[in-house]
């Protein structure tokens, strides 16, 4: 069954089929996924699987980065693409994770499906042991921007399976010094909940600094301002989470 969802989604979408096809080609001339070359000239290659080649089709390059991947195997694909692209000098890669503060937390492991990588629930752990897990470092932006000095961030990408709570926690003195001009936050309740949070609970977090989320058009405009009836009602959405004054 899952064979023929897959062959019914490539024949219906043109743009799709076409990227199957560079993939296929590419695993049967050189043995490897192909290389990507986006806007501006850079390149990402790596990919786990197709899937992973398809969702991230529209990645634009950055400048100026600091990133964060907790999970060791796909810090060295993401050390390989910046390397691939010589931006070692001009992007900081930091294996570990963002959150509240200093410590250590348990992640689901995905070999499979590395964007999917999240926090253990300690219930879940006790009730399985077919999931890989991976204990990881800890760290919160305040923490971080203190150790390198950094005063100002342009825009903060949280991408973090349901850890946003967190992630904003950990940040609340930037936020609340009006340090951060902008973020791009993905919400989904469902892996909120995974994680024993709340679509509630990342809302007030949103109160507590004063940024408020707005739904980005298809031209990157931001729409009218969300609530938590509509944050609640967020299946998955990447929002901009802008200062209230």
């Amino acid at each position: 069954m899952t064979l023929f969802r897959n062959v019914k989604s490539l024949t219906r979408n043109p743009a799709m089929l076409s990227l199957y096809a560079e993939w296929a080609a590419s695993k049967l001339l050189y043995g490897r996924p192909p290389l990507r070359t986006l806007p501006g000239g850079a390149r990402i290659g790596d990919w786990l699987s197709f899937s992973e080649y398809w969702t991230f089709r529209d990645l634009a390059p950055g400048r100026h980065v600091h990133s964060f991947e907790p999970i060791p195997e796909t810090f060295c694909r993401l050390k390989r693409n910046v390397m691939l692209n010589d931006l070692l000098g001009g992007v900081r890669l930091n294996c570990l994770a963002v959150g509240k503060g200093h410590g250590l937390a348990t992640f689901h492991v995905n070999e499979a499906d590395a964007a999917t990588n999240q926090l253990a629930n300690p219930d879940q752990c006790s009730q399985s042991n077919l999931v890989a897990t991976q204990l990881v470092a800890t760290i919160g932006l305040d923490d971080y921007c203190g150790l390198q000095k950094i005063d100002r961030i342009n825009l903060v990408k949280v991408d973090v399976e349901g850890m946003e709570p967190y992630v904003l926690q950990g940040a609340r003195n930037l936020l609340l010094q009006r340090r951060v001009n902008a973020l791009l936050i993905e919400i989904c309740p469902v892996n909120l909940r995974a994680v024993g949070l709340s679509p509630s609970e990342l809302y007030r977090e949103f109160q507590a600094v004063g940024y408020s989320p707005y739904p980005l058009g298809s031209d990157g405009s931001p729409g009218a301002k969300m609530s938590l009836v509509d944050i609640a009602a967020t299946s998955l959405a990447n929002v901009a989470l802008l200062p209230d004054d």
